[in-house]
C-alpha cells in the first residue's frame, strides 16, 4: 500500500510539473510572434521536459544531442509526426542541429545568419513553427505518459 501511495504522490507531482510547463507555453503567446524570446521560450519548454544537465566530462551528453535523440523516440510514438516537410527532405537530426545553432545564436546575443551555417533554416518563421508544434506535442505526450517523459529526461 505504501508503494502505491508513493507512486500516486510522484505521479501527482509530475502532472503538476507538466501543468506548470504547459502554463509557461501559454504565456509565450503574450510575446510578439517575431520576438526572439518566444523562440527561446519554446526551446526552454522542450529542455525542461526532456533534458537533464549535461555531464561536462561527457562530450556526448549535450543538450542538442539529448533533444535530437529524445525527439526521435517520441516522434516514432506519435500518430501525427513532426512536420519536417518545409525543410525539403533533410534528416531530422540535421534540422535539430541547425535549429539549436539558431537558438544558440539568439541566446548569446547574436543575429541569425540564414546565409551561412543556418542556411537550412531559411527564416525565423521556419524555425518558429516546428519548435512551437514540437513543444506542444511533447506537453501532450507528458500529460498522457508522464512517466515516459521523466524516464527520457533521465537518460
Amino acid at each position: 500500500m505504501v508503494d502505491y501511495q508513493r507512486s500516486y504522490v510522484q505521479s501527482d507531482q509530475r502532472s503538476s510539473e507538466v501543468r506548470r510547463v504547459a502554463a509557461q507555453l501559454q504565456e509565450l503567446k503574450r510575446l510578439p510572434a517575431t520576438s526572439p524570446l518566444r523562440v527561446l521560450g519554446y526551446f526552454a519548454v522542450l529542455e525542461s521536459l526532456l533534458t537533464h544537465a549535461p555531464n561536462p566530462t561527457d562530450p556526448y551528453d549535450s543538450i542538442t544531442r539529448q533533444i535530437k535523440k529524445k525527439l526521435a523516440v517520441l516522434d516514432n510514438r506519435w500518430s501525427i509526426k513532426i512536420d519536417y516537410g518545409p525543410f525539403g527532405g533533410v534528416p531530422a537530426e540535421k534540422i535539430w542541429t541547425k535549429m539549436y545553432a539558431y537558438r544558440s545564436r539568439i541566446a548569446h546575443g547574436g543575429v541569425p545568419d540564414f546565409v551561412g551555417d543556418l542556411k537550412l533554416s531559411v527564416s525565423d518563421d521556419r524555425v518558429l513553427k516546428p519548435i512551437k508544434e514540437t513543444a506542444k506535442s511533447v506537453i501532450r505526450q507528458a500529460l498522457v505518459e508522464p512517466q515516459l517523459l521523466f524516464d527520457l529526461r533521465e537518460c
